[in-house]
């Protein structure tokens, strides 16, 4: 289960449509388990670990999800899109009508099999706020 839909993502004059996706602190392990995206030029023998789809900082704490921090991690194009040059961490966005500050973006990804899409599951147990806790998604990478 996945909890998601589209929207509004700003900084200052940049202004995106898109799709987010509320996700818990293990999607990103979880992705990297399913293989079905890599970070683009990927070296590594095996499958990557969760930590090397991130290109800076950090992903969601357990404890972030349960509190409901007001926190976001960028794909690497939204991230490219929205600040260009400048750095995005600890910087604010407005999703739809919600601020959040950027606390990781993901490496720039591509699918292992160019027939599937990555998914980036929803802990079906724990309540979930997509307003509040997102992770957006490139529009253009494979489904992050």
């Amino acid at each position: 289960m996945s909890v998601g839909g589209s929207a509004r993502v700003r900084r200052e004059r940049a202004v995106l449509d898109m799709g987010v996706s509320g996700v818990t602190a293990e999607a990103l392990d979880l992705l990297a388990i399913q293989g079905s995206v890599q970070p683009v030029d990927w070296a590594g023998n095996g499958l990557p670990f969760g930590s090397h789809l991130l290109a800076s900082d950090r992903f969601f704490t357990p404890v972030e999800v349960l509190a409901g921090a007001d926190i976001c991690v960028l794909g690497h194009k939204t991230a490219t899109d929205l600040f260009g040059g400048d750095g995005p961490l600890d910087q604010s966005i407005w999703v739809n009508r919600s601020r959040c500050t950027v606390v990781g973006v993901l490496a720039e990804l591509e699918a292992t099999d160019p027939s599937q899409r990555g998914a980036v599951p929803a802990d079906q147990h724990r309540h979930h706020n997509p307003v509040r806790r997102r992770a957006v998604r490139d529009p253009h990478s494979t489904g992050v």
